[in-house]
Parts: structure tokens; C-alpha cells; sequence
């Protein structure tokens, strides 16, 4: 069963379990707020054809096997992730974001992320790699490039078109395909490996930590 949801804002105050059926957002642009955790168990599924944000604004929140469009985390405490993630949208504009942790908020992936849009860390976030590999296909990756990451895993930057590192912090990172610019100062403490790709450095500098 497919069941539509209609509105731009919807508050969900509790938890979300989709355990059977899809749910269908209906209004583009939506803005879905979730206060607990979010639960697809294997019957059910989100469609994310639409356009939309997710945001995740209580705390200490779980994401179980979560497909979205857009998300955002906000607010203090650990969204963790959990299971397998996908977060679609993809945009060739830096501002026009698919995954923004807001200040004061932290994002543990405890299973490895499929990123396939941009990706904005806010200057008091804090993305937790979980000894991950994480894949990102999106343009820009923007992030503070001495704080913010925690964790000694590997984030891929494999987009077949060029993307833009405009600052971060790092543990180890693979980039193939395509070529790849360091638009602002980044920090890495792990290994940097390129792979049939371009690396341009502009006037900006990976510096280890």
C-alpha cells in the first residue's frame, strides 16, 4: 500500500516506524520535522522522488535504514545512523545542500554512508566518521578544516564530474575520477590516495594533523 503525505510542514514529535507500505510525500519542497527515531523496516520504504528535508531536531536520535532526498540534523545530542543510508539529491550549486549538520549537533555513522549530494558541516558540528568508509558523488563537501571530525575512517570522493573540497577535517581519503579542487584549507590525519583522477590544490593546502 502507498500512503500520501500532504503538506510542506509536518511535525512528528515521536518516533517514526514505516514497518509495511510506502510513504509518499506529495508537496514538493516539503519540510519534515522528526523528534525520535526513524525506523524502515524491511516491508516498508520512503519514497524520496520528491524534493524535501527530512530534519532530525531532538536529541540523542537513531536512524534505522533511512532513503531521503535531503536531511538535516540539527539540535544538540547524537543522530546516530544505523543500517544502510542514502541521501539523493544532487546539485551542481555549493549552496543547494542534500546532508547539513547544524551547529551543536553531532552525526555518527556507524554504517557507511552513500552521499550523492552536497554535504555542509557547520562550524560547531561534529561528523563522527564511525571507522567508516563513507562515499561522496556530490560537488561540494564544506566543512571547518580543524575540527568538526572525529574517527579514523575513509571518506571516497568518486563523483565522475569535478567536486570541490572547501575546507573539512579528515582521516584518510580516496579520490578517483574526474578532478578534484581544494577550494579552502583542509586537515587530514591519515593517508590521501588519488586514483585516475586530477588533484588541484588552487592556492589551498592539506595540512596533517
Amino acid at each position: 500500500a502507498t500512503f500520501m503525505l500532504s503538506g510542506s510542514s509536518v511535525n512528528f514529535n515521536g518516533n517514526v516506524d514505516i514497518n509495511q507500505g510506502t510513504l509518499w510525500p506529495s508537496t514538493a519542497s516539503y519540510v519534515y520535522s522528526v523528534k525520535g527515531n526513524y525506523t524502515i523496516a524491511a516491508g516498508g520504504a520512503f519514497n524520496n522522488v520528491e524534493t524535501g528535508f527530512i530534519k532530525f531536531d531532538g536529541v540523542n536520535q537513531t536512524i534505522n535504514n533511512g532513503k531521503f532526498s535531503r536531511v538535516r540534523f540539527s539540535n544538540e545530542g547524537t543522530k546516530t545512523i544505523a543500517g544502510t543510508f542514502d541521501a539523493t539529491y544532487n546539485s551542481s550549486t555549493r549552496t543547494t545542500r542534500t546532508i547539513i549538520v547544524e551547529d551543536n549537533a553531532t552525526l555518527l555513522a556507524t554504517s557507511p554512508l552513500t552521499i550523492k549530494g552536497n554535504m555542509l558541516i557547520d562550524g560547531n558540528a561534529t561528523f563522527n566518521d564511525g571507522n567508516q568508509q563513507h562515499t561522496f558523488t556530490g560537488y561540494y563537501w564544506e566543512a571547518p578544516k580543524d575540527k568538526g571530525y572525529v574517527g579514523s575512517g575513509k571518506i571516497v570522493f568518486n563523483g565522475n564530474h569535478a567536486q570541490y573540497i572547501w575546507g573539512g577535517k579528515f582521516h584518510d581519503i580516496d579520490m578517483t575520477l574526474n578532478t578534484k579542487y581544494i577550494s579552502a584549507d583542509a586537515t587530514m590525519t591519515g593517508n590521501l590516495t588519488l586514483e585516475a583522477c586530477n588533484l588541484d590544490m588552487l592556492t589551498n593546502h592539506i595540512s596533517g594533523d
